[in-house]
C-alpha cells in the first residue's frame, strides 16, 4: 500500500511540476500573446497535435524495442508511462531528475535501471544525429533566406552519407562505450552490440519523428497565422534545427530559451519578428501541454487497466 501511494505521489509531482512550469512560462510571456488578434484554425491545430502525439508514441516504441538489446522488455503501455513521466522531470531544476525518474520507474516495472538508462542515452545520441541530418536536408528552405541557399542535392547526399557512417560505426563501438561508462560509475555497464541491420532500422525509425515534427510545426504556424506562414521547408527545417540546438544546450532544462532563440533567428527573415517570437513561444507551450496530456492519459489508462503483465525476452 505504501509503495502504491508513493508511486501515485511521484506521478502527481511530475505532472504537477510540468503544469506549474507551463503556467509560469505562459505568464512570463503573456505580453507576447496579448496583442495577438488572429483567429486560430482549430481543426488544423488539432491535426498538428495528433501528429506530435504520434511522434511521441513512435519514440517510445523505438526505445522499448531497443531494450531487447539489453535482454529487457516491457509492455507498450508501461513504456509510455515510464517515458512520458520521466520526460516531464526535465522541467524540474537539476539535470539529474529525468534520469533518476527513469531509473525509478524502470525498476518499478522490473527493468534494469542501467538498461533503461542506456537505451535512453543511445536514443538521445541517435535523435541528435538524425535531427542534424533532417535539418541539413531541409537546409535550403531555412538557410536560403539567410545565406543565399545551398544546393538541395548536395546537402541531402552529405547528410545521408554522414548518417550511414554513424549508423554503421555506433554498433561497433557500443561495447567500448559500455566499458567506459562502467569505469565512470565503477560498476559493470555492458552495452550490447546489435546487428548492423537492426541498428540501421532503428536509426531510420528515428528519422520519422523529426519529419513529423517538421510537418506538425508547419501546420501549427498555418493554424495561427494562415497562409502568410512560412513554407513547409522553412518552418519544418527551422523547427528541427532549433530543437537540435536545444538538445545540444545541456545546460538549459529542456533546451528552454535556446530553442526559442534559434527558432526566432531562423524565422525572422521570412516573417515579422513579433510573429516569429509568438510562434516560438507558442509552440513551446503547445508541446509542453501535449506532453502533460499524454502523461495524464497514460497514467489514467495504466491505473484503469491495472499493472500490465511484464514481458519476457
Amino acid at each position: 500500500m505504501t509503495l502504491r501511494w508513493l508511486r501515485a505521489g511521484a506521478q502527481i509531482v511530475l505532472i504537477g511540476g510540468a503544469v506549474l512550469f507551463l503556467v509560469k512560462t505562459a505568464r512570463e510571456h503573456a505580453g507576447t500573446f496579448s496583442a495577438w488578434d488572429g483567429t486560430v484554425d482549430w481543426p488544423t491545430l488539432l491535426a498538428a497535435s495528433v501528429l506530435v502525439l504520434g511522434a511521441f508514441a513512435l519514440m517510445v516504441l523505438t526505445w522499448s524495442a531497443s531494450l531487447r538489446w539489453w535482454n529487457a522488455g516491457v509492455s507498450f503501455l508501461s513504456a509510455l508511462r515510464i517515458w512520458s513521466l520521466s520526460n516531464l522531470a526535465r522541467f524540474i531544476p537539476g539535470a539529474v531528475w529525468q534520469f533518476a525518474g527513469l531509473a525509478a520507474l524502470a525498476a518499478d516495472e522490473g527493468i534494469s535501471p542501467l538498461a533503461a538508462t542506456g537505451a535512453v542515452l543511445l536514443q538521445q545520441l541517435m535523435l541528435l544525429a538524425t535531427g542534424v541530418v533532417v535539418a541539413v536536408m531541409m537546409a535550403p528552405g531555412w538557410v536560403e533566406p539567410i545565406a543565399g541557399g545551398l544546393p538541395p542535392a548536395a546537402t541531402a547526399v552529405v547528410a545521408i552519407i554522414a548518417l550511414s557512417v554513424l549508423a554503421v560505426s555506433i554498433p561497433l563501438v557500443m561495447p567500448a562505450i559500455g566499458r567506459g561508462l562502467g569505469r565512470m560509475v565503477k560498476r559493470q555497464f555492458a552495452w550490447p552490440r546489435p546487428s548492423r541491420g537492426a541498428f540501421a532500422g532503428y536509426t531510420a525509425a528515428l528519422v520519422i519523428p523529426w519529419l513529423i515534427y517538421a510537418v506538425a510545426f508547419w501546420m501549427f504556424a498555418r493554424a495561427l497565422i494562415g497562409e502568410s506562414g512560412p513554407s513547409l521547408l522553412v518552418a519544418g527545417g527551422a523547427f528541427v534545427a532549433s530543437y537540435v540546438a536545444g538538445i545540444v544546450a545541456v545546460f538549459a532544462p529542456a533546451g528552454i530559451a535556446v530553442r526559442e532563440a534559434a527558432l526566432v533567428a531562423m524565422l525572422t527573415p521570412v516573417v515579422d519578428g513579433r510573429v516569429a517570437l509568438a510562434l516560438a513561444l507558442g509552440s513551446r507551450l503547445w508541446m509542453i501541454a501535449l506532453e502533460i496530456l499524454m502523461a495524464a492519459v497514460v497514467v489514467a489508462l495504466y491505473r484503469a487497466r491495472g499493472r500490465p503483465a511484464r514481458r519476457t525476452v
